[in-house]
C-alpha cells in the first residue's frame, strides 16, 4: 500500500511539473506576442510619422510651384502685355492695361472670371523707379486658409505716351 501511494504521489509531482511547464510555456508565447505587437505598434507610428512629414514637404512644394504657375500664367495675359504690331515682350506689362485691369477685376463678375486662373490670391505689381505706383490686380481672399505662399518676379511697365520703361515688381500671395 505504501509503494502504490508513493507512486501515486510520485506521479502527481509529475504531472504538476509538466503542468508547470505547459503553463510557462504559454506564458512564453502569451509573452513574446505581446512584444511583437508592441514593436509592431512602435514600428509603423514611426513609418506613419514619417509619410507624414513626406506628405506635408510635398505640399509645401505643390503650392510653391502652383504659385509660380500662377504668376506665370499673370505674365502671359494678352490684358496686360505688351505689343508692338504683334510682338510680345517678356515679363512687361503696359501701364494703362494695368490701370484699365486694376479697375476692372474690382467687380464681382471679373473675379469670377479670373478665379480658374489664379484662386484664392492676391496679385500686385509695384512700379518700384522711376516712379512708386502699386497696382492691385487681382484680390480674393479665402473664408479660412492654413498657408500662404508669396512669389515675387521683376517686371517691366511700359509708359506707351512717354515711350518708356519702368522697373517693377509682380507680387502673387496664393493661400492654401
Amino acid at each position: 500500500m505504501i509503494s502504490l501511494l508513493s507512486g501515486l504521489v510520485l506521479s502527481c509531482f509529475r504531472l504538476l511539473n509538466t503542468m508547470k511547464k505547459a503553463q510557462m510555456r504559454v506564458l512564453e508565447s502569451v509573452a513574446v506576442l505581446i512584444v511583437f505587437f508592441i514593436l509592431m505598434v512602435i514600428g509603423s507610428s514611426v513609418y506613419f510619422g514619417m509619410q507624414n512629414s513626406k506628405l506635408k514637404k510635398d505640399r509645401v512644394v505643390f503650392e510653391d510651384s502652383e504659385a509660380l504657375r500662377a504668376l506665370v500664367k499673370l505674365q502671359s495675359l494678352p490684358e496686360l502685355d505688351c505689343s508692338f504690331a504683334s510682338a510680345h515682350t517678356i515679363n512687361c506689362f503696359d501701364l494703362f492695361k494695368l490701370q484699365a485691369f486694376s479697375n476692372l477685376t474690382k467687380s464681382e463678375s471679373a473675379q469670377e472670371f479670373y478665379y480658374p486662373l489664379f484662386g484664392d490670391a492676391v496679385i500686385s505689381v509695384k512700379v518700384v523707379f522711376p516712379l512708386e505706383r502699386n497696382f492691385t490686380l487681382y484680390d480674393v481672399h479665402p473664408v479660412e486658409f492654413k498657408s500662404l505662399v508669396r512669389k515675387t518676379m521683376p517686371v517691366l511697365v511700359y509708359d506707351p505716351v512717354l515711350s518708356r520703361y519702368y522697373f517693377g515688381l509682380s507680387e502673387l500671395i496664393k493661400y492654401a
